[in-house]
């Protein structure tokens, strides 16, 4: 049961830049060992999934469109629910270096913050654009994320695996890192950019011994190759 929650995890974060219909979504694209299992509908997380390549595209992502709880305000503290709740974000929550929420699951610590750093909040303001990280924390793994988007974002809560997660809505960049826990780090990072149901990729590595990003609670610490990666994501949603 532990290993199928863990896949059911694994299957909701490698949700990437991926058109369909008129959502796209941007969460942690995670490599492990084994095939991990295709996109995940939420209201069916106990259906058998096929297992497929880890770095495909996920055609299945979760959609608002059934008539499940939307909320403008994000959830604090404990979180418990039964239904899938999506949090429709328009404005920039926050200034450089504010904690917007801290989320505890049953199995996973989610944290919204702004990233502190200097090199993105000039870049952001180049492009006038809004911006939040994310910070997902299981015993397994840890995810960081930093979220662009024109024009608003979702946050949403899925019962089974318990978990808050973030996706941009039609146009947007996401740079995502993560590592693994298991008896060694592992890590991978992306750097994704989406328009018109387009989906670019920018930066794609995985099953690295050391950092590709470095991330942490001040939020990503770019390299001038990496800085100038995520600039080129976000001209191409603006083209």
């Amino acid at each position: 049961m532990k290993r199928l929650l863990l896949l059911f995890v694994l299957a909701i974060l490698t949700l990437s830049l991926n058109a369909c219909g008129d959502y796209s979504d941007t969460a942690s694209e995670i490599p492990t060992e084994e095939a991990m299992p295709s996109g995940v509908d939420p209201t069916e997380s106990e259906r058998d999934t096929p297992e497929t390549d880890p770095l495909a595209d996920n055609s299945d992502p979760i959609s608002s469109d059934n008539p499940t709880p939307i909320s403008d305000e994000l959830p604090s503290g404990y979180l418990e629910s039964s239904e899938t709740i999506f949090y429709q974000i328009y404005d920039q929550l926050g200034k450089p270096g504010d904690i917007i929420t801290e989320v505890e699951t049953d199995y996973a610590t989610c944290t919204y913050f702004i990233p502190d750093s200097p090199e993105i909040s000039q870049l952001m303001a180049e492009y006038n654009a809004k911006y939040i990280c994310s910070h997902i924390s299981l015993d397994t793994f840890e995810s960081f994320a930093l979220f662009v988007y024109p024009d608003f974002l979702e946050i949403y809560y899925i019962p089974s695996p318990g978990l808050l997660d973030a996706r941009i809505h039609d146009v947007g960049a996401a740079m995502v890192t993560t590592h693994f826990f298991n008896g060694e780090s592992i890590y991978s990072a992306s750097i994704n950019a989406v328009i018109d149901g387009q989906t670019q990729s920018f930066l794609s590595e995985y099953g690295s011994s050391t950092p590709i990003v470095e991330f942490d609670s001040s939020g990503p610490n770019l390299s001038d190759i990496q800085l100038d990666l995520l600039r080129q994501a976000l001209d191409y949603c603006t083209q």
